[in-house]
């Protein structure tokens, strides 16, 4: 049995009723805990893929998590799924396209992460909270810094053509 009510209060429409948890932000991996991930996926990394691994994503857990899981999946080393994870048809494609389309809706945005493509900069908290929010860079005091290098030398860089 259901029972609905009418809403006697006004709902912000730009955020969901059911965001009411605790919000927790992951630091990155340390190389030990991606090793337990990928035992936990069946995986055993070389102590080269772990490597490659942990520079191409700089312990960001959704990419590792990611990498790992594809890897199960399409029963390819991470190694080999790393040679062209940027590319259009990539494991990180969809990321990355997903990246590009919020910075594009917004011009304010995509300026913004422009200027933090070339230095750590300070920005206004709004914006700065915006881009954090992407996972494109993290605040540390009031500078603004490139998450992952990865963002600077990748598909991201197509933002210079937007701005």
């Amino acid at each position: 049995m259901t029972h609905s009510v009418e809403v006697y209060i006004p709902l912000p429409t730009h955020r969901s009723p059911f965001n009411v948890g605790l919000a927790i932000e992951l630091p990155a991996f340390s190389q030990e805990q991606v090793q337990d991930l990928a035992a936990r996926h069946k995986l055993q990394l070389t102590k080269l893929e772990l490597e490659q691994l942990m520079k191409f994503t700089d312990g960001f857990p959704y990419l590792i998590r990611l990498a790992l899981y594809q890897s199960v999946c399409l029963n390819i080393p991470v190694q080999t799924l790393l040679q062209d994870a940027t590319s259009t048809t990539g494991i990180y494609q969809q990321h990355l396209q997903s990246l590009l389309w919020n910075l594009q809706q917004s011009p304010q945005l995509s300026d913004a992460f422009q200027q933090v493509l070339t230095a750590p900069i300070q920005l206004e908290m709004e914006v700065a909270f915006k881009l954090k929010s992407l996972g494109l860079v993290h605040l540390v005091d009031r500078q603004v810094i490139l998450l992952l290098q990865k963002y600077a030398t990748i598909g991201l860089k197509r933002v210079r053509m937007i701005v």
